[in-house]
């Protein structure tokens, strides 16, 4: 379980700068959330792909592992990408 944990982590600060990056310094959280929660899912999409692909090369535990990293991947782009209509205090 450690290691979806890792690539989960990884995904997270990519998809966090990704979304400070195109941003453009925007002072918008939601702007933030919302880019971020979007990388989330084009990242959990492409996990998927590659979970996919290492199942056909019947390397099951390499594909388990990114399955897993593509499942919490989704979970949080979700939330994130739905966090914008509440409003957040300053």
């Amino acid at each position: 379980m450690r290691k979806p944990l890792i690539y989960f982590l990884i995904a997270m600060l990519v998809s966090l700068l990704g979304g400070m990056a195109f941003s453009f310094g925007a002072v918008n959280i939601y702007d933030l959330l919302t880019l971020s929660g979007a990388l989330n899912l084009i990242l959990a999409i492409l996990f998927f792909l590659a979970a996919l692909l290492q199942f056909l090369l019947r390397n099951k535990e390499q594909g388990k592992t990114l399955l897993i990293t593509s499942g919490l991947l989704l979970l949080a782009g979700g939330i994130t990408c739905s966090a914008f209509p509440f409003k957040l205090n300053h």
